[in-house]
Formats: C-alpha cells, structure tokens, sequence
C-alpha cells in the first residue's frame, strides 16, 4: 500500500491554538493521501503498513533545507480520530499532535 489511509488525513498541530498559524507554526503537519509535509521538509509517501485501524506505518523520502532522506514513521491515532501521536523508528520518544478543524 502506498497510500495513507483517510482517518489520518488532515492538518496537525501540537495544540488547537496553533492551527490559525497555519504553516509558520514548528508543529505543522500536513498528512495527504501519498505525501506528508512538515514545516520545513516534505516528500512522497513509498510505503505504508497498517497495524490495525488506528495505527500505520509510514516511509517517506522528504526533502528539506537541500537534503533528502528516507524518514520512518509510525502513526497512532486516540479513539476519537482527533490526536495523533508520531514515533521515529529508531528513536525513543514521541511527539503528539490534534487535528485541526475543518480537516
């Protein structure tokens, strides 16, 4: 599957507030059927796995800043749709975000 399925779709933030600051915002991310743009990389989607409903993972190649690198992700979503929390592959931690109106 090279597509991101349509629950995970949408504009993210790290908070509600910040989804008026649109793409100046650090904690921008914007999640398309076969691409994933944050504030300042972006690429195509090559491959995605699901592990269930609520849980896919996600290899990109973004470009940014004159590079380009692949980046392993993995996508998480609450029970309601409306929080979604990234992981690294490979890197401890995780960083969360909400969905932000209208997406």
């Amino acid at each position: 599957m090279t597509q991101i399925p349509a629950p995970f779709r949408g504009l993210w933030m790290a908070q509600l507030r910040h989804c008026q600051a649109g793409p100046t915002d650090e904690s921008w991310l914007r999640i398309e059927a076969g691409r994933l743009s944050f504030y300042e990389s972006s690429g195509l989607v090559l491959a995605v796995v699901a592990g269930g409903t609520d849980e896919i993972a996600v290899i990109t190649e973004l470009s940014g800043e004159g590079s380009t690198w692949l980046h392993p992700l993995r996508l998480r979503l609450d029970g309601t749709g409306q929080r979604l929390t990234l992981e690294t592959v490979g890197v401890d931690g995780s960083i969360g975000r909400v969905r932000c109106p209208g997406t």
